[in-house]
This record gives structure tokens, sequence and C-alpha cells, in this order.
């Protein structure tokens, strides 16, 4: 039997379309009980952020001198 014969296959079976419509409803019902923080808060956590980050680039730019000048 040749596999042109008959009507095309459906691209989705029925139940992964009706799984993905549950999925979406889930998906929305949880990002509705998400407590956002504050534009305060953002940029508290933000601020600690970029300190931190800045903080332990300058501890590995250190190290690296430091363990460059000792190696000669």
């Amino acid at each position: 039997m040749n596999r042109m014969d008959g009507p095309p296959p459906h691209p989705l079976p029925q139940n992964t379309l009706l799984w993905a419509s549950r999925l979406l409803g889930r998906t929305q019902g949880e990002v509705g009980k998400v407590v956002w923080p504050t534009r305060r808060a953002l940029l508290t956590y933000s601020a600690v952020v970029l300190l931190c980050a800045g903080a332990l680039t300058l501890v590995v730019v250190l190290l690296g001198l430091v363990f460059s000048h000792l190696s000669g």
C-alpha cells in the first residue's frame, strides 16, 4: 500500500491538543498567583546582585594577579 493513499493524517493527535490546552490553562492560573516585587524591591535586589558580581569579579582579578606574580 502506498503511503499517499487515503487522506493525510492529522498533524497532532486529539489528546495532544487537549493536553496543550489544559497546560496553558494551568500555566495562566499559576502566573496569576505570582507575587511580583515592587519597583523599590526590584531595584534593591538588582543593586545587591550587581554589587556581589562586582565584588566576586574583583576577587578573581586580584587572585589572578597574585598567582601570575607568584608563578613568575
